[in-house]
């Protein structure tokens, strides 16, 4: 039996019904979106899975599978850090709280650039990371990409040198350069499409650069690429990469990426970052999976954020190698038609 199937008939055999969400945040750190819908049709198809409302159930036959390959053991993460190793101490906390309120305003993510932002605590909890690294205290950082909002959890810890954000969307260029200038916190924003040539006043300035790439090929090397072109010696990179729209080959492309950069992976943590998807105002991933789906599912309208990130950090050993000409421009492809399924 294919491991993902027997997965979900374990998934919904232990809970006797299941939310289609439920099943996509259990899976997230192990199987595309499109191999999870692609599996749930062909059980249905084979009639060992049905829908209950807005439930996922097993029929007889798939309740003979269960049983039948049922054991004793219950494999669980640690239910403090929920496998993120990461906990948030008390003076983390209250800048969590004054992170919070200063977002609350922040300009809703659009389809356009495939935009998305992860859920606050998960950014304290990559500031955290930083910090647990030495990577904060008296460095120059580099954000390619902020819908995040990391620039400004970082701003409210009073660690860094310089904070650098750079961004497409003018709207999140007003909001963080509005915000910046509220709270007196040291961000410098730019507007700046990766595309274009890497601004030289910028190259080989920082010591950190942190961004969530795109995840298409040209995407990943692109942004990528940029960070690497702001990195001085001996740099460190973070960046956030899912399995549920970027399949193992891309993770093989990334590693080599980083290996031709001259750069070590150091950590990867599955899971480290969720994103509330079905808060979005301008689109409802949920929704458009389940318009791939052969089953009458209705929408569960539970806060379940089932898409989640992994979180990479890497070392540069010594000189930066460049991945990409920081003086030329490059195209970029947006969306990957085979693996980006929540797109509308």
């Amino acid at each position: 039996m294919e491991k993902i199937i027997f997965q979900i008939i374990n998934l919904i055999g232990e809970r006797d019904k299941i939310l289609f969400p439920e099943i996509l945040e259990n899976l997230a750190d192990y199987y595309p979106l499109k191999e999870v819908v692609k599996t749930l049709n062909k059980l249905a198809k084979n009639k060992l899975i049905a829908n209950e409302d807005s439930y996922l159930i097993l029929t007889e036959k798939g309740k003979d599978i269960y049983l039948k390959n049922k054991t004793p053991f219950k494999a669980k993460l640690c239910e403090y850090c929920s496998g993120k190793r990461i906990a948030i101490s008390e003076e983390f906390g209250s800048i969590l709280e004054k992170f919070s309120v200063l977002v609350k305003e922040r300009p809703a993510p659009i389809v356009e650039y495939i935009q998305g932002y992860m859920r606050e605590e998960d950014v304290i909890r990559r500031v955290i990371f930083m910090h647990y690294y030495n990577d904060l205290k008296d460095k120059n950082i580099i954000i390619i990409g902020d819908d995040d909002l990391l620039s400004i959890a970082l701003a409210l810890t009073k660690l860094p040198k310089r904070i650098v954000v750079l961004d497409i969307d003018k709207r999140l260029v007003d909001f963080l350069k509005e915000i910046n200038k509220k709270e007196n916190l040291n961000i410098e924003v730019l507007e700046y499409n990766i595309k274009e040539p890497f601004p030289k006043k910028l190259k080989r300035k920082f010591d950190l650069f942190s961004c969530e790439p795109l995840e298409t090929y040209s995407g990943l090397k692109l942004f990528i690429g940029r960070g690497i072109n702001a990195l001085k010696k001996n740099g460190v990179g973070y960046f956030g990469l899912t399995v549920q729209e970027a399949s193992y080959p891309k993770w093989q492309y990334i590693q080599k990426l980083i290996l031709k950069a001259n750069g070590v992976i150091t950590d990867v943590i599955k899971g480290f970052s969720s994103y509330p998807v079905n808060s979005y105002k301008s689109f409802n991933c949920e929704e458009v999976l389940l318009k791939r789906l052969k089953l009458n599912l209705a929408y569960s309208q539970k806060d379940i954020s089932w898409y989640k990130s992994t979180m990479i950090r890497f070392e540069i050993l010594g000189e930066p190698q460049n991945l990409i000409d920081p003086d030329k421009k490059y195209s970029l492809v947006f969306k990957d038609e085979e693996e980006d399924i929540t797109i509308p």
